[in-house]
């Protein structure tokens, strides 16, 4: 697993994981990824947990083997566009974050399974859209501002899904 891209981009090809966090540093916390995060080919795992992060560059949407993406505590007012094109993602983590509207798009994610959108201000997503999602075991939507029209269709229409609400 790396935690710097100078050394990740030496050996593009052989980067799985990546961690990213800002510590101590001076600059401050972690805003953006590199526009050229692409050359990381085979990325499957990304984490990036507690920084300033609101958007993702327009060509993370090219790491098709991405699987896992855990980017809770940061400051995201939606899910990042570039993560719809992520065929193989299987979990998406983006707790914590100041998501209030989940857009349609939600749909192309055929292949995710547990979906973390705790602690955010959401207040609308399409259940329609989600029912697509026929491979999501698990959807965390603890501590939103969902109407109870909304969770209750939710549990109506995906029963194949452990929904975790705050009752």
């Amino acid at each position: 697993m790396y935690s710097n891209f100078a050394r990740a981009y030496q050996k593009s090809l052989e980067v799985y994981k990546i961690t990213l966090k800002s510590g101590s540093s001076i600059y401050g916390k972690i805003d953006g990824l590199p526009i050229d995060i692409d050359t990381l080919k085979n990325l499957q795992f990304i984490q990036v947990i507690n920084e300033s992060l609101k958007n993702l560059p327009p060509r993370f949407a090219k790491l098709q083997f991405m699987q896992q993406i855990y980017m809770s505590g940061n400051q995201f007012p939606v899910i990042p566009p570039a993560i719809y094109a992520l065929k193989n993602l299987k979990r998406l983590d983006l707790q914590k974050n100041d998501i209030s509207i989940i857009v349609n798009d939600i749909d192309k994610l055929q292949n995710l399974e547990y979906l973390y959108l705790n602690d955010n201000p959401l207040v609308f997503l399409s259940v329609e859209h989600f029912r697509k999602l026929k491979k999501l075991k698990f959807l965390n939507i603890k501590n939103t501002k969902l109407p109870d029209a909304i969770i209750k269709d939710l549990k109506k229409y995906l029963i194949w899904v452990k929904i975790d609400v705050n009752y």
